[in-house]
């Protein structure tokens, strides 16, 4: 199973949910301004590549996720890579989606991880929420059994609310 039509499917429904931001001219002619959205959480080095190595073999490198600057990417050798995506305000309508059976894969409830978890073990997906912050962790490739991914995931999630 490919992960790539899911995020995209992921994306398409924020971008439903939160709808377009355009800036440019008004009618008055007056430039509008947006506030950018800020740098994704491994760009502002919150989650490094030390904090993923034990779960990914060397060399890791970090991008951003093309079109998703809520996004970025941890690429090790052998395809092996961890997505991370943190997405204020849209927490708890995520993990109720996966708890209420709206999204079409199954997933387990989680305890101990921010306010409500769930694990996705097809995926190996943590979709946690702690104050309504969405910390999303999904692994292709990674290191460790699931139990071991899941609590590291679950690490990497309350460093990133606590940066919040």
């Amino acid at each position: 199973m490919t992960r790539v039509p899911f995020r995209l499917s992921a994306l398409a429904l924020v971008v439903a949910i939160g709808g377009a931001c355009t800036s440019g001219t008004s009618a008055s002619g007056s430039t509008s301004s947006i506030k950018p959205l800020p740098p994704t959480v491994c760009e502002r080095k919150i989650v490094t590549a030390d904090d993923v190595a034990s779960l990914l073999p060397a060399p890791i490198t970090m991008k951003p996720l093309a079109g998703d600057p809520q996004s970025c990417i941890f690429d090790a050798a052998g395809l092996a890579s961890i997505t991370i995506t943190v997405r204020p305000g849209l927490g708890d309508v995520s993990v109720n989606a996966w708890t209420t059976g709206k999204v079409p894969v199954p997933a387990v409830p989680v305890s101990g991880i921010g306010d409500h978890a769930v694990w996705q073990d097809t995926m190996r997906e943590l979709i946690a929420t702690k104050h309504n912050v969405l910390c999303d962790i999904q692994a292709t490739g990674a290191k460790g059994a699931d139990a071991d991914v899941q609590k590291a995931f679950g690490h990497l999630c309350d460093k990133i609310w606590a940066a919040q």
